[in-house]
């Protein structure tokens, strides 16, 4: 593209002069009428304007100072027979020139000084397009990361909270590891099938009110059902550690029913158990399937699943005491902390369907639970020192 270098002066021969001074491949034009210079701005879009101090019309410098509204990019010279501190003053001031050619000129002066003006300009130009270039690669990240953010939001809607982390942060989850559940179960859950809370199904209520209080500190739910869930506190902590985060959800997650129950003059009540073991088998399962030419994976965390079975039979056991009850192991109850120690009862030893060796148990019971429900219970399910079920020796 040929630079575009206007050229404004009222004297012909200065015109005639200043064109025989000047590359061939410059496209240039010349007037004797700044007006039609301004006419011209927009049509030619000059790189260059240069005019002259004294013109019957206008003075140079207000042409190039209307020039720089124009035309803002454009490199403004003024030529005079005249010079001084005022007319110096005024161009920088006023019109922001780039230099001055003194006339009469001599040789290549034009050629020099427009030609530096040119450079300019090319310079002023590519930087103005890296800039604008710069803008819009900005305005395209911001508009990417706006876009990976809300996808990252919803992934870590939908990932546990702890899986998410060792993925972002690069951690090998270990074969064995601390097992530290928690789970609830709504009690004959089909007589509120129908129950409503706000418009929204109370088992999905309780439901939330079980994830809230379980992310609060630090846990994530393994799975869920319409009125039952489960979830870890273990994995990369210690015992202790998940233990208590866990009794504190397990803790708010019963004053959260209560409250519910209350306000709503709701009829319901809530199982709520809590195991915890040491080197339980841990796993990362993956499935990878080939569908429409697209490699669809799905992976799930998994615990030995006998530590599971055995948290959830610990919890229908407190499905025969009036209340919200919790109750726990006893190798659960051994790693939290006294304060919540206090809360619980020991009630004796339990032996599971499929457990090798019976375990202690111990329950923080409700309000509604009375002394002679607590006898019932040791009789229907617990077993003495010998391994002998309580009803059997009653019956005997």
């Amino acid at each position: 593209m040929k630079p575009v270098v206007f050229y404004i002066d009222d004297e012909a021969y200065a015109l005639t002069a200043f064109e025989m001074n000047v590359p061939e491949d410059w496209e240039v034009h010349t007037y004797s009428s700044p007006l039609l210079a301004i006419n011209d701005f927009k049509k030619f879009k000059p790189w260059v304007v240069v005019a002259d101090q004294l013109m019957p019309e206008i003075k140079g410098v207000d042409l190039l100072s209307i020039a720089s509204v124009h035309l803002p990019n454009a490199i403004r010279i003024l030529t005079t027979a005249y010079s001084g501190e005022e007319l110096l003053i005024q161009s920088l001031e006023k019109a922001k020139v780039y230099g001055y050619i003194t006339k009469p000129w001599s040789e290549n002066v034009i050629e020099n000084t427009v030609g530096g003006a040119i450079e300019l300009y090319k310079a002023k130009t590519e930087r103005d397009r890296y800039y604008a270039q710069l803008e819009e690669n900005n305005r395209k990240l911001k508009e990417t990361h706006t876009k990976l953010e809300k996808y990252l939001n919803e992934l870590r809607a939908w990932l546990p909270p702890m899986i998410y982390h060792m993925v972002v942060n690069n951690i090998e989850i270990p074969e064995t590891g601390c097992f530290v559940g928690i789970t609830y179960d709504i009690i004959s859950s089909s007589k509120i099938r129908d129950v409503k809370v706000d418009g929204k199904p109370l088992k999905s209520v309780v439901a939330a009110l079980f994830a809230q209080s379980v992310m609060k500190y630090g846990g994530f739910i393994e799975c869920h059902a319409s009125d039952y869930a489960f979830a870890h506190f273990g994995l990369l902590k210690s015992s202790a550690e998940a233990c208590n985060q866990a009794m504190s959800a397990a803790n708010e997650f019963r004053m959260s029913l209560r409250s519910l129950a209350e306000v709503y003059e709701l009829d319901f009540e809530c199982g709520i158990a809590l195991h915890s073991g040491e080197n339980v088998k841990q796993m990362i399962n993956k499935v990878t399937v080939i569908k429409d030419d697209l490699l669809l994976n799905h992976k799930w965390y998994e615990t030995e699943s006998s530590e599971v079975d055995l948290l959830h039979r610990l919890e229908k056991l407190v499905h025969g005491l009036p209340g919200s009850n919790i109750i726990v192991s006893k190798s659960f109850y051994n790693s939290i902390s006294p304060r919540y120690q206090k809360k619980f009862e020991y009630l004796g030893n339990y032996l599971a369907k499929g457990q090798e060796y019976p375990i202690g148990i111990y329950l923080s019971k409700s309000d509604m639970v009375k002394a002679i429900d607590i006898k019932q219970f040791i009789v229907r399910n617990l077993i003495d020192d010998k391994g002998k079920k309580m009803l059997e020796k009653v019956v005997g």
